[in-house]
């Protein structure tokens, strides 16, 4: 519990006239003055990621606060030793806990004094015998320009020949809970895949911190240590362009699911890391209207799927805001994708979706409201392993709901002028408002190329005789 330190002044004021008593005046006036407030933000702790056995810190106090006055001096120190006079103070942190003394002082020479503990830790440690966590999008992240859903995750496998009793996870420092291990039939595709739904609003500015424990059945053990860097969440401003000769998957874009990676300029999810609903997300929760282009060739198709996942497939889901406890109530990771009655946003608003048949992979291409319903479809082109595809879509709000639109073409072809596939969706029964932009991977192995998404151009708006002809049409 934090001790209040109250300062009393007493101040007597005497006035005096003639030499009569009855003319002398005492004034006594009691002054509480209140101690100043230390304010650390941010987690002092970093991951040396670099193995070097030191990382900078810094340190920000100048958030302190002093209700009836100002704070007008900060010391930091470590022991007697005097770090710095300044709000904030970065230094070079060796691996381990340092304890780090920040005394503020107030315009009234009242003062607050804090303990701050600077944890410094290394990424991996493990044993020759303790079990192996495999991190598929490595041991530093970052959140990038906007929130491409309501949460963020971690995906990974871990593995020991002697088994695996326990799998947990903290998040700066506080633990959290266990982690499921595949196969689940669902997101967790293999042995041993395991995947952290971070709520998004827990992740602070700056450094956080994921800390992933594997306890084998001989009891040894294996620490991995994430570092996501917290950062401007602003929606990122049309057009959208992601070249991935230059464009990293992390930041901008979000894995939700599977081991994504970028390979001569191109988006790749290999044949190991097909699955379930391998998923990356662009963008933000906030966009409403826009107008997206790739290209995707198709490089394997699963020889066999769980039996929740119906049939292969690659495309796009629009308005995306992440999984909920629809489908799989109680799971862990979350896999639900229909809507939970408004306890959460539904997951998306629309999905373009070309879909393999598992027999003879012929194909269809198909147009899924945010309840999994088919809407239209369209047969006229077959997609081919190792053949490059034109995919467009876009979304406009137009009077009582969304249009979403999509159209997919053999590359070095002219773009078709009709669209393929057409939903039109109203305001009810709990319809995504709004969301970001996911490719998907489901159960095939595919690379994406470059992806554009823009506002719509006027061209290509729809009118309300437009609007309610397509839905007239679609049913």
């Amino acid at each position: 519990m934090r001790r209040t330190v109250w300062m009393l002044i007493v101040a007597a004021l005497v006035t005096a006239g003639c030499s009569s008593p009855e003319e002398s005046r005492e004034r006594t006036e009691l002054v509480l003055k209140r101690q100043p407030i230390v304010v650390i933000d941010g987690q002092p702790v970093a991951v040396d990621l670099d193995g070097d056995g030191r990382e900078t810190v810094t340190l920000d106090a100048s958030g302190s606060t002093d209700v009836d006055g100002a704070v007008v001096n900060y010391r930091w120190s470590m022991g007697l030793e005097d770090l710095g006079r300044q709000p904030t103070y970065t230094g070079e942190f060796e691996v381990g806990e340092q304890v780090i003394t920040i005394t503020i002082t107030d315009d009234d020479d009242l003062k607050d004094v804090q303990t701050v503990v600077v944890r410094v830790l290394e990424p991996y440690t493990s044993t020759e015998t303790s079990p192996v966590i495999d991190l598929w999008s490595g041991f530093s992240m970052h959140t990038g320009d906007g929130v491409g859903e309501r949460w963020f995750n971690i995906a990974g496998n871990v593995a020991d020949p002697d088994g695996i009793s326990m799998l947990t996870w903290s998040f700066n420092g506080v633990f959290v809970d266990s982690l499921n291990l595949g196969p689940d039939n669902r997101r967790l595709v293999r042995a041993g895949d395991f995947l952290i739904d971070i709520p998004r609003d827990w992740l602070e500015v700056g450094t956080n911190t994921v800390e992933v424990v594997a306890t084998d059945n001989r009891a040894e053990i294996t620490t991995a240590l994430i570092s996501i860097t917290g950062e401007d969440d602003s929606p990122p401003a049309f057009p959208v362009t992601i070249d991935w000769n230059t464009q990293p998957v992390d930041g901008l874009v979000e894995v939700v699911d599977g081991g994504w990676f970028v390979d001569g300029g191109e988006l790749v999810l290999a044949e190991e890391y097909q699955g379930y609903d391998r998923l990356l997300a662009i963008g933000d929760v906030g966009w409403t209207e826009f107008d997206v282009r790739t290209w995707v060739v198709l490089d394997a198709i699963a020889d066999s799927v769980g039996p929740f996942s119906n049939t292969p497939g690659l495309g796009l889901l629009l308005r995306w805001n992440g999984h909920n406890d629809s489908v799989a109530p109680g799971s862990q990771p979350e896999a639900g994708f229909r809507p939970d009655g408004g306890l959460t946003p539904t997951p998306y608003g629309a999905f373009p979706f070309y879909t393999f048949d598992p027999i003879d992979n012929s194909g269809l291409f198909e147009m899924q409201n945010h309840r999994s319903t088919v809407i239209s479809s369209d047969d006229s082109l077959q997609i081919r392993r190792g053949v490059k595809y034109e995919l467009r879509a876009d979304a406009q709000v137009v009077v009582g709901g969304t249009v979403y639109r999509a159209k997919l073409w053999q590359s070095g072809l002219p773009e078709p002028d009709e669209w393929a596939v057409a939903y039109v969706a109203g305001t009810g029964d709990f319809e995504a408002r709004s969301g970001s932009v996911v490719l998907v991977a489901h159960e095939v192995a595919a690379r994406f190329g470059p992806v554009t998404i823009s506002s719509m151009a006027d061209a290509d708006r729809l009118t309300v005789t437009e609007v309610n002809a397509l839905r007239a049409t679609l049913g």
